[in-house]
């Protein structure tokens, strides 16, 4: 269903899942994916073949908390009535927590105005919940890892923290908010932006580690931002860590 057919409404959704077993968000031939298996849920409902947008294009094994996606349909179902029955057909590691129809045509992807991840570091390996941390195998100290983040806010180009990507022209957009927080052996970092690019979380969270692990200072980490070359970065961080939060719009 397209935004043309007069018969079609405008649906939107709140989705939370566990990206462990998928790889990614994207639709992509002979692999599990969030979005392909949402797809194949509305199919079964509405007997309709049906392209949803979704806001971020989580990789594989990363997970979301308020990941939107959005998609049109000349089905009957309520709101309500639709996220029941998504939850029903959909598998155990994929949940919608909220479904609603937008007044205007609205669409997940384009439309977004911010989005929040956040990543979780773990000084101690856990046995439960392993999954959804980080727990890099060296000390590390988050002081002068959020002296080196402060750089980060504002309008800046990304081309030094993301992979490449050969549809992109312009690694450019703004960071609105960095926050850390320690709870016990967890450390949380959060970064909201109106855009990011391919593993830039990642890539920023590994070569935050290196300034926490003494192996580069956060002088040298501001260096990367202005040089903007990728083979000054550090590493990218492991995808179990991370989180699409949340989308504004």
């Amino acid at each position: 269903m397209t935004p043309g057919d007069p018969s079609s409404r405008c649906f939107k959704l709140v989705l939370e899942y566990d990206g462990s077993d998928f790889a990614g968000w994207q639709v992509q031939p002979n692999a599990r994916t969030v979005q392909g298996e949402l797809e194949s849920a509305l199919k079964i409902l509405t007997r309709e073949e049906i392209r949803v947008a979704g806001a971020g294009r989580t990789d594989a094994g990363v997970h979301a908390l308020g990941q939107v996606a959005s998609f049109f349909s000349t089905c009957r179902f309520g709101p309500a009535e639709l996220c029941r029955a998504l939850n029903a057909n959909l598998p155990r590691d994929v949940r919608v927590r909220e479904a609603s129809n937008p007044e205007a045509p609205f669409d997940a992807r384009r439309h977004a105005r911010k989005r929040t991840y956040r990543y979780v570091l773990s000084r101690s390996e856990p046995a439960v919940g392993r999954q959804y941390v980080y727990c890099p195998r060296w000390r590390f100290d988050v002081d002068p890892m959020i002296r080196a983040s402060e750089c980060l806010m504002g309008l800046h180009r990304w081309d030094g923290f993301s992979r490449r990507d050969p549809d992109e022209e312009r690694y450019e957009s703004e960071i609105h908010g960095v926050r850390w927080v320690e709870e016990g052996d967890r450390v949380v970092f959060e970064i909201t932006a109106d855009r990011f690019f391919h593993n830039m979380v990642r890539i920023l969270v590994g070569t935050l580690l290196e300034v926490g692990g003494g192996v580069r200072s956060a002088e040298q980490f501001r260096e990367i931002l202005e040089k903007r070359d990728r083979t000054l970065a550090g590493p990218t961080a492991p995808p179990c860590g991370l989180f699409l939060v949340r989308v504004e719009y």
